[in-house]
C-alpha cells in the first residue's frame, strides 16, 4: 500500500495541500513537525527510512504519539504498519480517522479556511 512521491492519502480530498498545512499548523509547538511533511509525501516510508530525510530520534514511536494527540481531532492520524515483520522497519502511513470526517478541518471546497 505504498505510494509514489507527490501522490496523495487515500482517501483524502482534492484540498490535500491546505490538509497537509493545517496538520502542520496543530503540530506547531512539537519537534516533530517536519515529519509530517515527509510521512504525507512518503505514504508507506518505512522507520529506518526517516533517518534520511533529517528525522532524528531515539523514539520514533514516541514522534507519532505526539503527533497523533494533535492531527487526531483534525480527522487523520499517522498508522504504522507492519512490511513484513514485526521486527524490522514499520511502514508509515497519514489516514483519514474512520470515524471523524476530514471536512473536521473547516475547510470549505475551495480549499479557504472558513472563519
Amino acid at each position: 500500500m505504498s505510494k509514489k512521491n507527490g501522490s496523495t492519502p487515500t482517501g483524502t480530498t482534492t484540498n490535500d495541500n491546505a490538509i497537509l498545512q493545517e496538520l502542520i499548523k496543530a503540530s506547531q509547538g512539537t519537534s516533530y513537525s517536519k515529519w509530517l511533511r515527509v510521512v504525507w509525501n512518503n505514504q508507506g516510508i518505512l522507520t529506518n527510512q526517516l533517518s534520511e530525510h533529517d528525522l532524528q530520534s531515539n523514539n520514533h514511536h514516541n514522534a507519532s504519539q505526539k503527533l497523533n494527540e494533535r492531527i487526531e481531532p483534525l480527522g487523520y492520524k499517522i498508522i504504522k504498519q507492519i512490511k513484513t515483520k514485526p521486527n524490522e522497519s514499520w511502514a508509515w502511513f497519514i489516514k483519514p480517522v474512520d470515524n471523524k470526517p476530514a471536512a473536521q478541518l473547516a475547510l470549505d471546497l475551495d480549499g479557504g479556511a472558513l472563519q
